[in-house]
């Protein structure tokens, strides 16, 4: 069965868990559990920050986007990498006392997550659900860190063999972004 098939079928698990009032443990349990010492070595394989500059498209800048404007730097979430977007990126770097050079690489993304967890509301929520999509699910954009939001983040917790806990912290957004 295909990655997004399992993913497909323990998104619809959640769904009717929910409706039938037994949670959403139905849609955690649908993924495989990575058995104990496997959970460091996909840690290690969580590939690098991506390199967002100006002429880079798609989920991944629409991501940084969001997150800016979650940080106070209003950018528009269109998915295209420009001025506009480098001018916000410079503006925050420097705030956090980087080089504003304009680029996102490793140390502007570090500082630009923001930890979130269910009942979390706002635009970095929207830059994580345009993530999970990304990689498969089909979610709202609306902002709202839900059930469905977190059956989603946990599957893909688990499958990534990061620790499964609903948090989307550093390591489970350097998992998410640039997959």
């Amino acid at each position: 069965m295909s990655l997004q098939t399992r993913f497909r079928a323990a998104t619809v698990a959640a769904v009717l868990a929910v409706l039938v009032g037994t949670g959403t443990a139905t849609a955690v349990s649908a993924a495989p559990v990575p058995s104990a010492g496997t959970e460091s070595a996909a840690v290690a394989a969580i590939p690098a920050w991506p390199v967002l500059r100006q002429g880079s498209t798609g989920a991944d800048v629409r991501t940084a986007q969001l997150l800016l404007t979650a940080r106070g730097f209003a950018t528009t979430a269109d998915g295209q990498y420009g001025p506009g977007t480098a001018s916000s990126v410079a503006r925050f770097q420097t705030s956090r006392g980087l080089a504003a050079d304009g680029v996102i690489g490793a140390r502007t993304w570090s500082a630009l997550i923001v930890t979130i967890s269910e009942g979390a509301r706002g635009d970095a929520v929207r830059a994580l659900q345009v993530q999970l999509n990304n990689l498969g699910a089909s979610l709202a954009v609306d902002g709202v860190f839900g059930g469905m939001t977190a059956s989603t983040v946990r599957f893909w917790q688990s499958h990534m063999g990061l620790t499964v806990d609903g948090i989307v912290g550093p390591q489970t957004w350097r998992a998410f972004i640039g997959h």
